[in-house]
Protein backbone atom coordinates (compact mmCIF):
# COMPACT_ATOMS: atom_id res chain seq x y z
CA UNK A 1 0.00 0.00 0.00
CA UNK A 2 3.02 2.71 0.82
CA UNK A 3 4.15 1.58 -2.79
CA UNK A 4 1.43 1.95 -4.49
CA UNK A 5 0.58 5.29 -2.64
CA UNK A 6 4.17 7.07 -3.51
CA UNK A 7 3.67 5.60 -6.80
CA UNK A 8 0.60 7.90 -7.23
CA UNK A 9 1.87 10.91 -5.85
CA UNK A 10 4.90 10.90 -7.95
CA UNK A 11 2.28 11.18 -11.01
CA UNK A 12 -0.72 12.90 -9.22
CA UNK A 13 0.61 15.54 -7.42
CA UNK A 14 2.49 17.25 -10.23
CA UNK A 15 -0.03 17.01 -12.48
CA UNK A 16 -2.59 18.86 -9.97
CA UNK A 17 0.54 21.55 -9.77
CA UNK A 18 0.82 21.40 -13.57
CA UNK A 19 -2.87 21.99 -13.98
CA UNK A 20 -2.50 24.87 -12.03
CA UNK A 21 0.59 26.24 -13.29
CA UNK A 22 -0.05 25.69 -17.44
CA UNK A 23 -3.71 26.43 -17.69
CA UNK A 24 -5.73 24.12 -19.90
CA UNK A 25 -4.35 25.04 -22.73
CA UNK A 26 -0.51 23.83 -22.36
CA UNK A 27 -1.88 21.00 -20.04
CA UNK A 28 -3.73 19.61 -22.54
CA UNK A 29 -0.16 19.24 -25.13
CA UNK A 30 1.59 18.40 -21.58
CA UNK A 31 -1.25 15.68 -21.02
CA UNK A 32 -0.60 14.44 -24.83
CA UNK A 33 2.97 13.82 -24.17
CA UNK A 34 2.44 12.55 -20.86
CA UNK A 35 -0.03 10.36 -22.47
CA UNK A 36 2.05 8.87 -25.36
CA UNK A 37 4.79 7.89 -22.71
CA UNK A 38 2.23 5.92 -20.68
CA UNK A 39 1.20 4.08 -23.85
CA UNK A 40 4.82 2.89 -24.52
CA UNK A 41 5.39 2.19 -21.21
CA UNK A 42 2.08 -0.18 -21.39
CA UNK A 43 3.55 -1.79 -24.29
CA UNK A 44 7.47 -2.66 -22.62
CA UNK A 45 5.18 -3.83 -19.41
CA UNK A 46 3.18 -6.34 -21.79
CA UNK A 47 6.20 -7.46 -24.32
CA UNK A 48 8.54 -7.68 -21.29
CA UNK A 49 7.87 -6.94 -17.98
CA UNK A 50 4.81 -9.41 -17.82
CA UNK A 51 6.38 -12.14 -19.51
CA UNK A 52 9.34 -11.67 -17.08
CA UNK A 53 6.55 -11.95 -13.99
CA UNK A 54 5.61 -15.42 -15.59
CA UNK A 55 9.24 -16.79 -15.27
CA UNK A 56 10.60 -14.90 -12.52
CA UNK A 57 7.26 -15.11 -9.86
CA UNK A 58 8.30 -18.96 -9.04
CA UNK A 59 11.82 -19.07 -9.25
CA UNK A 60 14.47 -17.80 -6.59
CA UNK A 61 18.17 -17.26 -6.09
CA UNK A 62 20.40 -17.86 -8.80
CA UNK A 63 17.88 -18.14 -11.55
CA UNK A 64 16.01 -15.36 -10.27
CA UNK A 65 18.71 -12.90 -10.47
CA UNK A 66 19.83 -14.34 -13.99
CA UNK A 67 16.47 -13.99 -15.63
CA UNK A 68 16.23 -10.35 -13.99
CA UNK A 69 19.36 -9.34 -15.13
CA UNK A 70 18.84 -10.12 -18.74
CA UNK A 71 14.91 -8.85 -18.47
CA UNK A 72 16.20 -5.69 -17.04
CA UNK A 73 18.37 -5.56 -19.52
CA UNK A 74 16.06 -6.05 -22.40
CA UNK A 75 13.98 -3.22 -21.40
CA UNK A 76 16.91 -1.12 -20.61
CA UNK A 77 16.64 -1.53 -24.77
CA UNK A 78 13.26 -1.11 -25.51
CA UNK A 79 13.02 2.61 -23.17
CA UNK A 80 16.24 3.66 -25.61
CA UNK A 81 14.20 2.82 -28.77
CA UNK A 82 11.08 4.16 -27.37
CA UNK A 83 13.43 7.59 -26.71
CA UNK A 84 14.30 7.36 -30.47
CA UNK A 85 10.94 7.41 -31.44
CA UNK A 86 9.76 9.77 -29.37
CA UNK A 87 12.64 11.95 -30.47
CA UNK A 88 11.57 11.45 -34.13
CA UNK A 89 8.27 12.51 -33.41
CA UNK A 90 9.36 15.67 -31.30
CA UNK A 91 11.86 16.66 -34.33
CA UNK A 92 9.01 16.50 -36.97
CA UNK A 93 6.42 18.22 -35.08
CA UNK A 94 8.95 20.66 -34.54
CA UNK A 95 10.54 22.63 -31.23
CA UNK A 96 8.64 25.65 -32.45
CA UNK A 97 5.79 23.75 -30.89
CA UNK A 98 5.23 22.72 -27.00
CA UNK A 99 3.79 19.19 -28.11
CA UNK A 100 7.81 18.70 -30.11
CA UNK A 101 9.92 19.81 -26.98
CA UNK A 102 7.54 17.67 -24.73
CA UNK A 103 8.30 14.59 -26.93
CA UNK A 104 11.66 15.60 -26.79
CA UNK A 105 11.93 15.79 -23.46
CA UNK A 106 10.15 12.23 -23.10
CA UNK A 107 13.02 11.08 -25.20
CA UNK A 108 15.80 11.55 -22.76
CA UNK A 109 13.54 10.33 -19.91
CA UNK A 110 12.15 7.22 -21.39
CA UNK A 111 14.98 4.56 -20.63
CA UNK A 112 15.35 6.07 -16.58
CA UNK A 113 11.13 5.99 -16.60
CA UNK A 114 11.30 2.50 -18.18
CA UNK A 115 14.05 0.53 -16.26
CA UNK A 116 12.87 2.32 -12.72
CA UNK A 117 9.17 0.56 -13.24
CA UNK A 118 11.10 -2.54 -14.11
CA UNK A 119 12.68 -2.49 -10.58
CA UNK A 120 9.30 -2.49 -8.96
CA UNK A 121 8.52 -5.61 -11.21
CA UNK A 122 10.88 -7.17 -10.35
CA UNK A 123 10.76 -6.03 -6.65
CA UNK A 124 7.62 -7.97 -6.48
CA UNK A 125 8.57 -10.83 -8.31
CA UNK A 126 10.38 -11.52 -5.52
CA UNK A 127 8.19 -10.40 -2.95
CA UNK A 128 10.18 -7.83 -2.14
CA UNK A 129 7.55 -5.58 -1.56
CA UNK A 130 9.30 -3.14 0.96
CA UNK A 131 12.14 -2.57 -2.04
CA UNK A 132 10.13 -1.55 -4.19
CA UNK A 133 8.13 0.80 -1.98
CA UNK A 134 11.52 2.32 -1.19
CA UNK A 135 12.52 2.96 -4.66
CA UNK A 136 9.48 4.87 -5.15
CA UNK A 137 10.33 7.16 -2.54
CA UNK A 138 13.53 7.84 -3.77
CA UNK A 139 11.70 9.32 -6.95
CA UNK A 140 9.73 11.12 -4.88
CA UNK A 141 12.36 12.67 -3.24
CA UNK A 142 13.99 13.48 -6.52
CA UNK A 143 11.24 14.73 -8.22
CA UNK A 144 10.63 16.86 -5.12
CA UNK A 145 13.45 18.61 -5.22
CA UNK A 146 13.48 19.00 -9.00
CA UNK A 147 10.03 20.89 -9.13
CA UNK A 148 11.14 22.88 -6.32
CA UNK A 149 14.34 24.31 -8.22
CA UNK A 150 11.54 24.48 -11.20
CA UNK A 151 9.08 26.88 -9.57
CA UNK A 152 11.97 28.90 -7.99
CA UNK A 153 13.35 29.45 -10.91
CA UNK A 154 10.38 30.82 -12.57
CA UNK A 155 7.39 29.75 -14.66
CA UNK A 156 7.77 26.72 -16.09
CA UNK A 157 7.27 25.12 -20.18
CA UNK A 158 5.77 21.87 -20.50
CA UNK A 159 9.03 20.62 -21.38
CA UNK A 160 10.71 21.77 -18.28
CA UNK A 161 7.80 20.43 -16.42
CA UNK A 162 8.12 16.79 -17.26
CA UNK A 163 12.09 17.12 -17.34
CA UNK A 164 10.87 17.99 -13.55
CA UNK A 165 8.39 14.74 -13.22
CA UNK A 166 10.95 12.39 -14.62
CA UNK A 167 14.16 13.66 -12.76
CA UNK A 168 13.75 11.77 -10.00
CA UNK A 169 12.53 8.08 -12.14
CA UNK A 170 16.48 8.72 -13.42
CA UNK A 171 17.49 8.73 -9.25
CA UNK A 172 15.76 5.88 -8.94
CA UNK A 173 16.43 3.65 -11.54
CA UNK A 174 20.14 4.19 -10.76
CA UNK A 175 19.61 3.20 -7.18
CA UNK A 176 17.31 -0.07 -7.78
CA UNK A 177 20.61 -1.35 -9.28
CA UNK A 178 21.82 -0.93 -5.64
CA UNK A 179 18.74 -2.56 -3.92
CA UNK A 180 18.75 -5.52 -5.98
CA UNK A 181 22.24 -6.42 -6.41
CA UNK A 182 21.26 -6.72 -10.18
CA UNK A 183 23.45 -4.78 -13.24
CA UNK A 184 21.22 -5.27 -16.69
CA UNK A 185 22.93 -7.13 -19.50
CA UNK A 186 22.02 -4.73 -22.20
CA UNK A 187 23.54 -6.93 -24.36
CA UNK A 188 22.93 -9.65 -26.97
CA UNK A 189 21.83 -12.17 -24.10
CA UNK A 190 19.36 -9.72 -23.31
CA UNK A 191 17.67 -9.85 -26.85
CA UNK A 192 17.73 -13.63 -26.79
CA UNK A 193 16.14 -13.78 -23.53
CA UNK A 194 13.20 -11.29 -25.07
CA UNK A 195 13.78 -13.67 -28.76
CA UNK A 196 12.55 -16.22 -26.34
CA UNK A 197 9.15 -14.72 -25.55
CA UNK A 198 8.41 -13.73 -28.72
CA UNK A 199 5.04 -15.60 -29.30
CA UNK A 200 3.43 -14.52 -25.73
CA UNK A 201 5.04 -10.82 -25.58
CA UNK A 202 3.65 -10.59 -29.39
CA UNK A 203 -0.15 -10.90 -27.67
CA UNK A 204 0.34 -8.97 -24.46
CA UNK A 205 2.08 -6.25 -26.97
CA UNK A 206 -0.71 -6.18 -29.18
CA UNK A 207 -3.03 -6.23 -26.33
CA UNK A 208 -1.74 -3.02 -25.11
CA UNK A 209 -1.22 -1.89 -28.18
CA UNK A 210 -5.05 -2.10 -28.92
CA UNK A 211 -6.08 -0.54 -25.37
CA UNK A 212 -2.93 2.17 -25.53
CA UNK A 213 -3.98 3.29 -29.29
CA UNK A 214 -7.48 3.49 -28.17
CA UNK A 215 -6.85 6.02 -25.49
CA UNK A 216 -4.95 8.12 -27.67
CA UNK A 217 -7.58 7.87 -30.38
CA UNK A 218 -10.00 8.97 -27.60
CA UNK A 219 -8.18 12.24 -27.01
CA UNK A 220 -7.56 12.65 -30.94
CA UNK A 221 -10.91 12.48 -31.34
CA UNK A 222 -11.76 15.03 -28.56
CA UNK A 223 -9.06 17.32 -29.44
CA UNK A 224 -10.18 17.25 -32.94
CA UNK A 225 -14.09 17.92 -32.53
CA UNK A 226 -13.95 19.54 -29.78
CA UNK A 227 -10.85 21.22 -29.29
CA UNK A 228 -7.72 21.53 -27.33
CA UNK A 229 -9.48 23.08 -24.61
CA UNK A 230 -12.02 20.28 -23.87
CA UNK A 231 -9.15 18.04 -23.89
CA UNK A 232 -7.81 19.92 -21.36
CA UNK A 233 -10.86 19.40 -19.39
CA UNK A 234 -11.32 15.90 -20.04
CA UNK A 235 -7.87 15.85 -18.60
CA UNK A 236 -8.26 17.59 -15.68
CA UNK A 237 -10.86 15.18 -14.72
CA UNK A 238 -8.94 12.22 -15.54
CA UNK A 239 -6.06 13.24 -13.23
CA UNK A 240 -8.67 13.29 -10.29
CA UNK A 241 -8.99 9.42 -10.25
CA UNK A 242 -5.12 9.41 -10.73
CA UNK A 243 -4.60 8.05 -7.75
CA UNK A 244 -7.04 5.45 -7.59
CA UNK A 245 -6.24 4.24 -11.33
CA UNK A 246 -2.89 3.87 -10.59
CA UNK A 247 -3.62 1.90 -7.64
CA UNK A 248 -5.18 -0.35 -9.50
CA UNK A 249 -2.64 -0.46 -12.19
CA UNK A 250 -0.25 -0.46 -9.99
CA UNK A 251 -1.40 -3.50 -7.70
CA UNK A 252 -1.24 -5.67 -10.85
CA UNK A 253 1.95 -5.78 -10.08
CA UNK A 254 1.58 -7.72 -6.79
CA UNK A 255 -1.33 -9.73 -8.03
CA UNK A 256 0.31 -11.16 -11.27
CA UNK A 257 3.01 -12.88 -9.97
CA UNK A 258 0.66 -14.05 -6.99
CA UNK A 259 -2.06 -15.47 -9.35
CA UNK A 260 1.24 -17.13 -11.30
CA UNK A 261 2.52 -18.98 -8.66
CA UNK A 262 -1.20 -19.91 -7.38
CA UNK A 263 -1.62 -21.33 -11.14
CA UNK A 264 1.73 -23.21 -11.47
CA UNK A 265 2.24 -24.72 -7.73
CA UNK A 266 -1.83 -25.40 -6.44
CA UNK A 267 -3.19 -26.21 -10.39
CA UNK A 268 -5.90 -23.97 -9.71
CA UNK A 269 -7.59 -22.21 -12.44
CA UNK A 270 -7.29 -18.31 -10.45
CA UNK A 271 -10.73 -17.45 -11.63
CA UNK A 272 -11.73 -17.20 -7.90
CA UNK A 273 -8.71 -15.09 -6.93
CA UNK A 274 -9.70 -13.07 -9.77
CA UNK A 275 -12.87 -12.35 -9.34
CA UNK A 276 -12.40 -11.70 -5.86
CA UNK A 277 -9.69 -8.71 -6.79
CA UNK A 278 -12.00 -7.31 -9.36
CA UNK A 279 -14.40 -6.40 -6.60
CA UNK A 280 -11.87 -5.55 -4.47
CA UNK A 281 -10.60 -3.07 -7.38
CA UNK A 282 -14.42 -2.11 -8.18
CA UNK A 283 -15.08 -1.42 -5.25
CA UNK A 284 -12.34 0.94 -4.21
CA UNK A 285 -12.80 2.54 -7.28
CA UNK A 286 -16.75 3.18 -6.56
CA UNK A 287 -15.45 4.35 -2.71
CA UNK A 288 -13.00 6.90 -4.67
CA UNK A 289 -15.93 7.74 -6.97
CA UNK A 290 -17.99 8.72 -4.02
CA UNK A 291 -15.72 11.26 -2.89
CA UNK A 292 -14.75 12.37 -5.88
CA UNK A 293 -18.67 13.34 -6.51
CA UNK A 294 -18.88 15.78 -3.66
CA UNK A 295 -15.18 17.21 -3.27
CA UNK A 296 -14.49 17.42 -7.34
CA UNK A 297 -16.60 20.45 -8.57
CA UNK A 298 -14.20 22.24 -5.27
CA UNK A 299 -10.83 20.44 -6.47
CA UNK A 300 -11.39 21.50 -10.15
CA UNK A 301 -11.97 25.41 -9.02
CA UNK A 302 -9.48 25.53 -6.05
CA UNK A 303 -6.55 23.35 -7.01
CA UNK A 304 -6.59 23.23 -10.72
CA UNK A 305 -8.12 27.20 -11.26
CA UNK A 306 -11.66 28.62 -12.28
CA UNK A 307 -11.22 27.91 -15.84
CA UNK A 308 -11.22 24.26 -15.23
CA UNK A 309 -14.81 24.53 -13.28
CA UNK A 310 -17.03 23.64 -16.39
CA UNK A 311 -15.21 20.36 -16.32
CA UNK A 312 -17.52 18.89 -13.05
CA UNK A 313 -20.15 18.13 -15.27
CA UNK A 314 -17.88 14.72 -16.50
CA UNK A 315 -16.93 13.77 -12.83
CA UNK A 316 -20.33 10.91 -12.86
CA UNK A 317 -19.43 9.44 -16.21
CA UNK A 318 -15.85 9.05 -15.51
CA UNK A 319 -16.70 7.18 -11.66
CA UNK A 320 -18.63 4.74 -13.58
CA UNK A 321 -16.23 4.19 -16.52
CA UNK A 322 -13.77 3.14 -13.90
CA UNK A 323 -15.93 1.51 -12.19
CA UNK A 324 -16.04 -1.10 -15.29
CA UNK A 325 -12.14 -0.52 -16.32
CA UNK A 326 -11.73 -1.56 -12.45
CA UNK A 327 -13.96 -4.79 -12.79
CA UNK A 328 -12.26 -6.53 -15.26
CA UNK A 329 -8.97 -6.23 -14.31
CA UNK A 330 -8.98 -10.19 -12.69
CA UNK A 331 -10.25 -11.56 -15.97
CA UNK A 332 -7.51 -9.60 -18.08
CA UNK A 333 -4.81 -11.05 -15.30
CA UNK A 334 -6.57 -14.06 -15.28
CA UNK A 335 -6.06 -14.39 -19.16
CA UNK A 336 -2.08 -13.14 -18.33
CA UNK A 337 -1.40 -15.61 -15.83
CA UNK A 338 -2.72 -18.48 -18.25
CA UNK A 339 -0.61 -16.96 -20.80
CA UNK A 340 -3.72 -17.07 -23.03
CA UNK A 341 -2.63 -14.02 -25.25
CA UNK A 342 -5.18 -15.05 -28.04
CA UNK A 343 -7.69 -14.82 -26.34
CA UNK A 344 -6.74 -11.60 -24.68
CA UNK A 345 -5.89 -9.74 -27.24
CA UNK A 346 -9.30 -10.49 -28.83
CA UNK A 347 -11.44 -9.41 -25.73
CA UNK A 348 -9.27 -6.00 -25.49
CA UNK A 349 -10.28 -5.55 -29.58
CA UNK A 350 -14.30 -5.84 -28.95
CA UNK A 351 -13.24 -3.02 -25.59
CA UNK A 352 -11.92 -0.35 -27.42
CA UNK A 353 -13.86 -0.87 -30.51
CA UNK A 354 -17.01 -0.57 -28.15
CA UNK A 355 -14.89 2.45 -26.85
CA UNK A 356 -14.22 4.03 -29.76
CA UNK A 357 -17.54 3.69 -31.67
CA UNK A 358 -19.49 5.03 -28.56
CA UNK A 359 -17.04 8.47 -27.81
CA UNK A 360 -16.90 9.63 -31.85
CA UNK A 361 -20.80 8.90 -31.85
CA UNK A 362 -21.75 10.84 -28.80
CA UNK A 363 -18.56 13.47 -28.88
CA UNK A 364 -20.72 14.75 -32.53
CA UNK A 365 -24.11 14.89 -30.97
CA UNK A 366 -23.69 15.96 -27.35
CA UNK A 367 -19.92 17.01 -27.15
CA UNK A 368 -17.42 16.62 -24.47
CA UNK A 369 -20.25 15.48 -21.82
CA UNK A 370 -21.16 12.98 -24.61
CA UNK A 371 -17.65 11.69 -24.80
CA UNK A 372 -17.35 10.94 -21.01
CA UNK A 373 -20.84 8.62 -21.48
CA UNK A 374 -19.31 7.12 -24.79
CA UNK A 375 -16.29 5.86 -22.73
CA UNK A 376 -19.01 4.64 -19.96
CA UNK A 377 -20.92 2.28 -22.71
CA UNK A 378 -16.97 1.43 -24.00
CA UNK A 379 -16.22 0.48 -20.27
CA UNK A 380 -19.18 -1.61 -19.72
CA UNK A 381 -18.72 -3.39 -22.55
CA UNK A 382 -15.34 -3.92 -21.88
CA UNK A 383 -16.15 -5.53 -18.83
CA UNK A 384 -18.97 -7.88 -19.94
CA UNK A 385 -16.34 -9.08 -23.09
CA UNK A 386 -13.63 -9.43 -20.26
CA UNK A 387 -15.11 -11.97 -18.34
CA UNK A 388 -17.00 -14.11 -21.06
CA UNK A 389 -13.72 -14.44 -22.16
CA UNK A 390 -12.04 -15.53 -19.11
CA UNK A 391 -14.95 -18.22 -18.19
CA UNK A 392 -14.90 -19.81 -21.42
CA UNK A 393 -10.70 -20.24 -21.11
CA UNK A 394 -11.78 -21.41 -17.51
CA UNK A 395 -14.30 -24.16 -18.49
CA UNK A 396 -11.44 -24.97 -21.40
CA UNK A 397 -9.09 -25.37 -18.38
CA UNK A 398 -11.26 -28.03 -16.21
CA UNK A 399 -11.58 -30.05 -19.33
CA UNK A 400 -7.81 -30.02 -19.57
CA UNK A 401 -7.51 -30.47 -16.18
CA UNK A 402 -9.45 -33.60 -15.99
CA UNK A 403 -8.31 -35.03 -19.32
CA UNK A 404 -4.68 -34.78 -17.64
CA UNK A 405 -3.57 -32.24 -20.40
CA UNK A 406 -3.78 -29.19 -18.35
CA UNK A 407 -0.70 -26.32 -20.14
CA UNK A 408 0.56 -23.87 -17.77
CA UNK A 409 3.31 -21.49 -18.13
CA UNK A 410 6.50 -23.19 -17.22
CA UNK A 411 8.80 -20.88 -15.46
CA UNK A 412 10.47 -19.86 -18.60
CA UNK A 413 7.44 -17.97 -19.63
CA UNK A 414 6.69 -20.52 -22.24
CA UNK A 415 3.51 -22.98 -22.79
Amino acid sequence: MVDQALSSGTNFVPSLLLARVLGPASYGAFSLAFLAWFGALTLITSALMQPYTLAAASVEGTVWRDVTKRASGAVLIAGAICGGVFAIAGAVIGTSSGLGRALLAIAILAPGLALQEFWRVASYAASRARTAAANDAYWAIGQIIAFGLLLWHGHPTVAESLFAWGAGAWLAAVIGIWQLSVMPRADLAAVRWARKRGAISAWFTLTSMTYTVGLLIVAVIIAAKLGNTDLGLYRAVQNLFGPIQLLTIGAQAVFLPHLVRRIQRASSDGFREALSYSLLMAGSVTAYGLVMLLAAPTILTKVFGPSFAPAKVLVLPAVLAYIFDASNIGAALQLRAHARGKQLAAAQLVATLTRLVAVAALASTSGLLGAAWGLVIGSGGGAVTFWAVTRGAGRRHGIAEASGHLRVADPEGRI
